[in-house]
């Protein structure tokens, strides 16, 4: 009896593991801690700016967060999600820098 409850235990983990990590974005708020970590430090904006930049970014975000739902758990759509983020986040931001009253 014993034998067959560790038995049922050990799968029920298991499959409990890979039902979690197949879930799209579960390990996608992992990875967004350490971009946004990095992207503190490579996007200084002026202190009169950072409430419009932290707008920009909680809506890049958000977009960023549906295209990894879409994916599921395809590595290559949720590298080309990551490139384009990266690439608007850039965009958003140079323009903002731009448009920035210091360069007025």
């Amino acid at each position: 009896m014993q034998r067959n409850s560790v038995f049922f235990w050990g799968l029920l983990t298991l499959l409990t593991l890979v039902f979690v990590c197949r879930q799209p974005g579960a390990l996608a708020e992992t990875k967004d801690k350490g971009m946004r970590a990095a992207e503190s430090q490579a996007f200084a904006v002026p202190q009169e700016q950072k409430q419009a930049w932290e707008d920009i970014q909680s809506f890049l975000q958000k977009d960023y967060n549906v295209c990894l739902e879409h994916c599921g758990s395809d590595a290559s759509c949720e590298e080309k999600c990551e490139k384009a983020f990266n690439y608007r986040k850039e965009i958003e931001y140079n323009k903002l820098m731009r448009n920035s009253p210091a360069n007025n």
